[in-house]
């Protein structure tokens, strides 16, 4: 074997026998986990710890639903204010509710109302620990290295604060995206579709507007569905810390998904991908149910269940069911626990709980059967089984799109099916044999990584224990107000840059070519003898020669052919300026006498020019008069009228003040 060939052999090989040693010395774990689904995957990761050496210790309320003691870890059973028929009655009343309505776009704010009656009863339980000084005291004391928790719930992100401990977060995915929002984790709705907006990764024009709503809307319901998590935080910390703020100082983030299961997107470096942790691992199935299954021959068998909070329906469902299973040849294995019919079809083997990964990894498994949970579209995936979905509620809408825009899947409604539509859709995963194509190509791809998820969970937490957190990996963005974090002072600043350039360049072009005119009138009206005057604002240009009066307003210019003769002043068509011909002419004529000045304009040297365009120029407060040709005078704004007038000067170049 070539020297290129066996040294990156090596280097893997040394790499994932790094992360299958243990700590030299054991940690101490506290775990603080969530009832129902959620303990399930997480339980698998707290026995390996409890394996490699750790000392774990789980914290269980003393009424819980799934969470039970084992002699792999520890268990700390504490008082909550509540009892089993209290937990009972909640779930049930979830369970009802399921049936009720078919998914819609209102699930949004069911699940979120749903949401919080279900936390608030959690955040009670939650709040009876904390003020359990014994126990706290006595956990204060065991010294753990970190805390493995779940931040569905806020309990296990408060111990680690007040422990003041690092946390590894161990979860699916929080509702309204918090766990992104609070990671600081970019989610560009461009791309990135918000939850329950049934959207694709590649989205039409008015897709993305909806996703753009969706976001806006998700940002609301946050705000109501966590505003227990705040109250119990800023009670606990003060300074109004929020539960999103208490939670972004989780150290590493453990998502249960990857991108074959999930729509690609960014990601942080102390996000880790662990999807697909729990199937892999599978046991022997018992033996009564081992020979029901080896007995299906090659028609094979599905799998039915639809996770573990529902194992029951409406008898009028259930009997649609039982009805399509009569009339199949594949042998059916249910998880239910409802009523069965006195004609119970003999392909059919209900059960109170069933090894749904040890069975779909059987090789006669045909079809999956799911209500669409995370861990059921994994355990389909790991073992290459096509699906049949009947989304219910939270995000099992979406997870079934994904599934079925991969082609691996295919989507039936629980509340419009019929027997008939059953069958057909079950021989349609059977026997079209591009869905276990697909399925198949999709689970190469989920199992082809060089770490297994299990020993990437414990070799990242075992990491936060060996150096006291993941500091180190945690972005800048967490320090920066909104107007940084979207670059808005930067963008304003360089506005201001450009608009001011192009400001000055526009007075720069307009003095140069104000100039250029100027030139041109002075040699076209009177050359060497005109005189200019030049105002700033507005720019204005007043021309005065001997035989044409020629004014440029705002660089366009006005000019007047008709000779200024003695006697008289002609109309110079300069409208802005409002000069009056008749005051000027009375004026002249009071000043030459009877006699009338010789010659044009250019000869009348004690002629004075008034100009005063009310306010709109601001003149100095002084006037300026000459005896060189031809006479001008500047006067201030006291002046209301535009006039002309043609005086006597009394002293020839002598500054003169406003009459």
């Amino acid at each position: 074997m070539s020297r290129s060939v066996w040294l990156p052999a090596v280097g893997l090989l040394a790499w994932i026998c790094c992360l299958s040693l243990g700590t030299v010395q054991g940690g101490k774990v506290l775990v603080m986990p969530v009832d129902g689904s959620h303990w399930l995957s997480m339980k698998i990761l707290v026995k390996e710890l409890s394996r490699r050496g750790h000392e774990v210790t789980v914290l269980v309320p003393e009424s819980s639903l799934l969470i039970k003691g084992s002699e792999s870890y520890k268990t700390e059973i504490y008082k909550v204010p509540y009892n089993q028929d209290t937990v009972d009655e909640k779930f049930k009343h979830l369970r009802e509710e399921v049936f009720k309505h078919a998914p819609g776009i209102t699930d949004v704010f069911l699940n979120a109302q749903g949401l919080v009656n279900f936390t608030s009863l959690q955040v009670v339980g939650c709040e009876a620990l904390l003020d359990n000084k014994p126990l706290m005291e006595r956990l204060r004391g065991e010294g753990f290295d970190v805390t493995l928790t779940d931040p569905f719930l806020p309990c296990g992100s408060v111990l680690a604060k007040l422990f003041s401990i690092p946390a590894v977060y161990f979860l699916r995915g929080l509702p309204c995206g918090l766990d992104i929002r609070a990671n600081q984790c970019p989610s560009p709705p461009s791309y990135v579709p918000v939850q329950f907006s049934g959207n694709s990764d590649h989205m039409t024009f008015f897709q993305r507007v909806k996703n753009m709503l969706m976001h806006f809307l998700e940002s609301y319901l946050c705000r109501i569905m966590y505003q227990h998590f705040d109250d119990l935080t800023s009670r606990r910390f003060g300074n109004g810390m929020t539960y999103s703020e208490l939670i972004s100082h989780g150290a590493i983030w453990l998502p249960r998904y990857d991108f074959v299961f999930e729509w690609p997107r960014p990601l942080l470096p102390n996000m880790v991908l662990i999807g697909g942790i729990n199937c892999a691992k599978k046991a022997h199935l018992p033996a009564d149910l081992k020979e029901f299954v080896d007995g299906s021959g090659d028609d094979g068998f599905i799998v039915f269940t639809l996770g573990s909070m529902l194992s029951n329906m409406p008898e009028e469902k259930a009997k649609l069911f039982f009805d399509a299973f009569r009339q199949i040849p594949q042998r059916v294995v249910w998880r239910y626990t409802g009523d069965l019919p006195n004609d119970m079809p003999k392909n059919v083997r209900v059960m109170k709980w069933l090894p749904q990964n040890d069975l779909l990894a059987h090789p006669k498994a045909k079809a999956f059967m799911t209500h669409g949970g995370s861990h059921g579209i994994y355990e389909g995936i790991c073992n290459a089984v096509p699906m049949l979905m009947f989304p219910l509620f939270g995000d099992q809408g979406d997870n079934v799109k994904l599934m079925v825009t991969r082609g691996v899947a295919k989507e039936l409604s629980i509340f419009e099916m019929t027997s008939e539509t059953l069958v057909a859709a079950l021989k349609e995963i059977i026997h079209n044999k591009s869905y276990k194509e697909q399925m198949v190509e999709l689970s190469q791809i989920h199992l082809d990584r060089p770490v297994q998820p299990l020993d990437l969970a414990v070799f990242w937490t075992e990491f936060v224990m060996r150096h006291k957190g993941a500091t180190h990996l945690r972005v800048a963005a967490h320090d920066l107000n909104w107007i940084q974090y979207y670059s808005l002072d930067v963008i304003i600043f360089l506005v201001i840059i450009v608009i001011s350039v192009l400001w000055l360049t526009k007075k720069c072009c307009l003095f140069f070519l104000c100039k250029y005119i100027c030139m041109q009138t002075r040699q076209d009206a009177y050359p060497g003898r005109s005189r200019v005057v030049w105002v700033w604002n507005p720019p204005i240009l007043i021309l005065l020669g001997s035989d044409r009066l020629s004014c440029v307003f705002q660089g366009v210019r006005y000019l007047n052919s008709t000779p200024i003769l003695s006697g008289e002043v002609a109309n110079p068509h300069c409208n802005r300026t409002g000069l009056r011909k008749q005051g000027a002419s009375r004026r002249l004529e009071r000043t030459a006498g009877a006699r009338k000045p010789p010659g044009l304009l250019a000869t009348a040297q004690n002629w004075q020019l008034f100009v005063d365009l009310e306010k709109q120029l601001k003149f100095p407060h002084h006037s300026v008069a000459t005896t060189l040709r031809p006479d001008i005078l500047l006067i201030s704004e006291e002046i209301k009228k535009h006039h002309l007038h043609g005086v006597a000067s009394a002293v020839g170049g002598q500054s003169r003040k406003d009459p």
